[in-house]
């Protein structure tokens, strides 16, 4: 079980086609990081994608960058502010390049899901970074991903 999120957050559309957009997407989070005085070494750092890119188009895909906040922090022009609840995570740790983390995914949803005794929760599946890209790089992740999930409906 994983306490409740209370997150800022940058959407990007389109950046599994524009990887640029990403990119420029997280620096705005953490430019907005910075001039709020949140320390990025004890705020989580987190990547939610909204869609599954198997389903909708690419160019349509959107992709959250987000960090954890206090609940008093101001809210600013292009910095959405939303909570994740409390909930139980299906948890996997990735090290290593895009298609690690890929192949993670496909491993929660596929292969572990279905004969897990859960269901996936209706929040969105989130990436936590334990190292953040100006650290590791944009080719290589640390990350663990998760799945919120929730006692399978019998019935």
């Amino acid at each position: 079980m994983r306490d409740a999120l209370e997150l800022a957050a940058v959407r990007v559309t389109g950046g599994y086609l524009r990887p640029q957009t990403l990119v420029d997407g997280y620096l705005r989070l953490q430019a907005w990081i910075d001039e709020n005085g949140i320390e990025r070494n004890t705020s989580l750092l987190l990547g939610m994608s909204m869609d599954d890119p198997d389903i909708v188009p690419l160019e349509d895909c959107r992709y959250d960058f987000a960090c954890t906040v206090p609940a008093t922090i101001k809210r600013e022009s292009g910095i959405r502010r939303t909570q994740i609840p409390a909930a139980h995570w299906a948890t996997l740790n990735c090290v290593g390049d895009i298609s690690i983390v890929e192949d993670a995914w496909t491993h929660l949803f596929r292969d572990w899901l279905p004969t897990s005794g859960w269901q996936a929760a209706a929040l969105p599946a989130i990436e936590i970074f334990h190292q953040r890209p100006e650290v590791i790089g944009w080719d290589r992740f640390d990350l663990d991903c998760c799945l919120p999930v929730v006692p399978l409906a019998v019935g």
